[in-house]
């Protein structure tokens, strides 16, 4: 189960599924190429792009490393949130390897993922939940929680996740008052983000 919060702005393009939506337009435009950008939040949604879609994680990881240098740059907490939150993805599928080769096909197998992959995921994932909030980005912590709860899953270790899936929960609830305007994205059949929260809660084995 995956979910996450968006907030309708001016400034949708900073957010991960509005970056998504870009960056699949780029793809189709431009076939398989990259268009170059200064902008480090254009080389957030290439590198999205890049790694979810094409499996072209090296490259990702390049657009990655060059935004987080911006955004240390500039200050800017929430862009580097974003940041590590997709090489704490990136780590899990096994592609903070030093020369990975990334699957995402259709049909191909799902990666298992190392205890040592998913050590490295919550390294990336940690950081983003202290910069996020910091910058006060509710729906990065929520979706950053939530991972890392998935991520004690992935282990073996269901009841560990128990309290990540908690501090989502808390975060979530942060970011609808804080956040005007978010948007809930959830998967099919999920209507709420405490419903989907609940969920995972009871398939992990957390109390209610």
């Amino acid at each position: 189960m995956i979910f996450s919060l968006t907030r309708r702005s001016k400034r949708a393009l900073r957010h991960p599924a509005a970056a998504l939506v870009i960056a699949l337009l780029l793809g189709a435009c431009a076939g398989v190429g990259i268009l170059a950008s200064d902008d480090p939040y254009t080389k957030l949604s290439q590198a999205t792009y890049l790694w979810s879609v094409s499996g072209r994680v090296m490259q990702a990881r390049r657009q990655l490393d060059e935004a987080i240098v911006i955004f240390q740059q500039r200050d800017d907490k929430a862009g580097l949130a974003e940041a590590y939150r997709q090489y704490g993805l990136i780590a899990r599928i096994g592609g903070a390897n030093p020369d990975p080769l990334v699957l995402v096909l259709p049909n191909a197998p799902r990666h298992k993922p190392s205890r040592e992959e998913l050590d490295l995921s919550d390294g990336y994932l940690t950081r983003t939940v202290a910069l996020a909030t910091d910058a006060k980005r509710f729906d990065l912590v929520t979706n950053a929680n939530f991972l890392l709860g998935n991520n004690q899953v992935l282990r073996g270790d269901p009841h560990k996740a128990c309290p990540f899936y908690d501090h989502a929960l808390t975060a979530s609830r942060e970011a609808e008052s804080q956040q005007p305007g978010i948007v809930v994205d959830l998967p099919p059949g999920v209507h709420r983000i405490a419903e989907g929260l609940g969920r995972a809660k009871s398939e992990a084995g957390c109390p209610p």
